[in-house]
C-alpha cells in the first residue's frame, strides 16, 4: 500500500512537470491570489480587463506587482514600457494618452498637439488637417458637401463654399458681381450686374426692349426699340419729332410739320402740300380752284380776287379784265453820270418785275441789279440788306438809249409795296451808268396806274459812305401785271 501512495504522488508530481512545461498552470491555482509557478499575476478575479486575465497573464499596457497581483496600467507611468511608442506621462504635444506617437489623422483626439478633433480623416464633423468643420475656415471638407473654401469670400469662391459663377444666386463682390439672382430680375442682369435703363444691357424682365447705353438708331433712350409713331423722339434715327402719329406740328413721318415741306398734315389744317404751288395744291396748302382768293399762277390763273364779279379788275375765270400798262420809262435827258443808280420802286397794283433797260456810256460794260424790300435811304453804304439778282455783259449806247439788260427777273412786287432797286456799272464817270442831276430824292419820276419810278442817288462802285444825292435813274422798268 506505501508503495502505491509514493507511486501515486510521483505520478502527479510528473504530470505537474510535463503539464508545466508545456506552457499550462493547473486551472485549480490561478486565482488563488497567490503567485504560482509559471503565473504573471494572480488577483484572485480570473477575470479579463483588469490587467490580470482570466489565466493569471499580466494584460498587455499593465504591471501586476503583489499576491494578490495590484494591476495598473502602465500606459501614463512616465516610463517607456512594452509596446509603448511614448510615454508622456499622459497627453502631450508628441505623445497621444495610449502612448502612441501622436500625429493628426491617427484617430486618437490630441488636444495638446493643437487638435481640435482627430476622425482618422475627413469626416462632416472633423477636417483633414483635425479642425473643426466649418464653411470658411480655409479648409475644402467635401464630406459636408463644400465645392471650395477661400476662408471667406474669393473670386471663385462663395462665402456658402460654393464654386463661384455668374447666375448661382450668391452675390459674389470679389468676382466683380453687382448682384446675383440666378438669372436675369427685374432689378439684376443676366450677367450680374444691377439694371438699369442705358447700362448697355437688354433686360426683359426689367421690360427693356432694347439697351444700347443711351439713344441709337434702332433704340430709344428709354429702352424702348425705336420706331417713327412711337412716341418717343430719337434724333439719332433721324427724327425731328415724334407725337405717337400725326400732331399739328408733327407729320406722321416724324418730320416737323410746316406748309411747304411737301407732306400733308390733315391734322394741321392742310388739305395738300406739294412743297409749294403745284397747279392743283396752292402755296398755303389749300386746294386750287379758281374764286378761292389766292392766285395761282401754276394752275394758270392771272389773277384771283376770291369774288364772284365778273365785271372787275379779274374775271370769274381768274383772267385779267385789267389793261397791264408795262413797261414804265423815266426821261433819258442824261447828263451826268459814274457807276451806279439807286432808286425807289412802288407798285400801284399787283406786279412781277421782269427785267430793266438803262443809260450807259459807250462801250463794253459789266452791269449789276440789286434790291431790297423797303427803300433805299440809309441803306447806301454797305451791302447788308441787298440781294443781288443777276450781272450781266453789255455794250453801252451811249446818252439818250435805254440799253436792254439781260438778266430775266421774276420778282413780285404787291399794290402799294416799295422796293429800291440799284443798277450798276463798274466803271466811274464817263465810263458807267448815265443819270440826271436832280430832282430832289424822293421826287417821282414817271408813274402810271401800275407803277411809280422816284428819284434818288448816284453811287460809286462798290458801295461806300460817299453818295451823289438828288439823282434820276435813266432808263426802263419791265413787269407783269398780276
Amino acid at each position: 500500500m506505501k508503495k502505491l501512495r509514493i507511486t501515486g504522488v510521483l505520478g502527479l508530481g510528473l504530470f505537474l512537470l510535463f503539464s508545466c512545461a508545456k506552457g499550462a498552470k493547473a486551472p485549480e491555482l490561478c486565482g488563488n491570489a497567490a503567485i504560482d509557478p509559471l503565473e504573471g499575476c494572480d488577483d484572485g478575479a480570473r477575470v479579463d480587463g483588469d490587467g490580470c486575465d482570466a489565466d493569471c497573464a499580466v494584460e498587455p499596457g499593465y504591471i501586476c506587482t503583489g499576491a494578490p497581483s495590484t494591476c495598473l496600467e502602465s500606459c501614463g507611468n512616465g516610463t517607456l514600457d512594452a509596446g509603448e511608442d511614448c510615454d508622456g506621462p499622459g497627453e502631450t504635444a508628441t505623445c497621444n494618452v495610449d502612448c502612441t506617437t501622436s500625429r493628426c489623422g491617427d484617430g486618437i483626439h490630441n488636444a495638446t498637439a493643437g487638435e481640435a478633433c482627430d476622425d482618422g480623416g475627413q469626416t462632416e464633423l472633423c477636417n483633414p488637417n483635425c479642425t473643426l468643420v466649418g464653411c470658411g475656415d480655409g479648409v475644402t471638407n467635401t464630406s459636408t458637401g463644400e465645392q471650395c473654401d477661400g476662408g471667406g469670400e474669393t473670386a471663385s469662391c462663395n462665402t456658402n463654399c460654393t464654386w463661384s459663377s455668374c447666375g448661382d444666386g450668391i452675390t459674389n463682390g470679389t468676382a466683380g458681381e453687382d448682384c446675383d439672382d440666378a438669372g436675369e430680375t427685374a432689378s439684376c442682369n443676366a450677367d450680374c450686374t444691377v439694371s438699369s435703363c442705358g447700362d448697355g444691357t437688354a433686360n426683359a424682365t426689367a421690360g427693356e426692349g432694347c439697351d444700347d447705353a443711351g439713344e441709337s438708331a434702332s433704340c430709344n433712350a428709354d429702352c424702348t426699340v425705336s420706331s417713327c409713331g412711337d412716341g418717343t423722339t430719337n434724333a439719332t434715327a433721324g427724327e425731328d419729332c415724334d407725337g405717337g402719329g400725326e400732331t399739328a406740328s408733327c407729320n406722321a413721318d416724324c418730320t416737323v410739320s410746316s406748309c411747304g415741306d411737301g407732306t400733308t398734315n390733315a391734322t394741321a389744317g392742310e388739305a395738300c402740300d406739294d412743297a409749294g404751288e403745284s397747279a392743283a395744291c396752292n402755296a398755303n396748302c389749300t386746294i386750287s380752284e379758281c374764286g378761292d382768293g389766292i392766285h395761282n399762277v401754276t394752275a394758270g390763273e392771272q389773277c384771283d380776287d376770291g369774288d364772284d364779279i365778273d365785271g372787275n379788275d379779274c374775271s370769274n375765270a381768274c383772267t385779267n379784265n385789267i389793261v397791264c400798262l408795262d413797261p414804265l420809262t423815266t426821261p433819258l435827258a442824261g447828263g451826268n453820270g459814274w457807276a451806279g443808280s439807286m432808286f425807289d420802286v412802288v407798285a400801284q397794283r399787283n406786279v412781277t418785275i421782269t427785267g430793266f433797260a438803262g443809260s450807259f456810256y459807250a462801250g463794253a460794260q459789266t452791269v449789276e441789279i440789286w434790291y431790297r424790300t423797303g427803300t433805299y435811304v440809309g441803306n447806301t453804304s454797305g451791302m447788308t440788306g441787298w440781294t443781288q439778282l443777276g450781272t450781266t455783259s453789255i455794250t453801252g449806247q451811249g446818252n439818250g438809249v435805254a440799253t436792254p439788260i439781260p438778266i430775266n427777273l421774276s420778282l413780285q412786287v404787291n399794290a402799294g409795296q416799295r422796293v429800291a432797286f440799284w443798277v450798276t456799272c463798274q466803271g466811274t464817270y464817263g465810263s458807267g451808268n448815265i443819270y440826271t442831276s436832280g430832282p430832289t430824292a424822293g421826287t417821282l419820276l414817271a408813274s402810271n396806274a401800275d407803277l411809280q419810278i422816284y428819284s434818288g442817288v448816284g453811287t460809286y462802285y462798290p458801295l461806300s459812305s460817299g453818295i451823289f444825292a438828288d439823282r434820276s435813274f435813266n432808263g426802263v422798268v419791265q413787269y407783269d401785271c398780276r
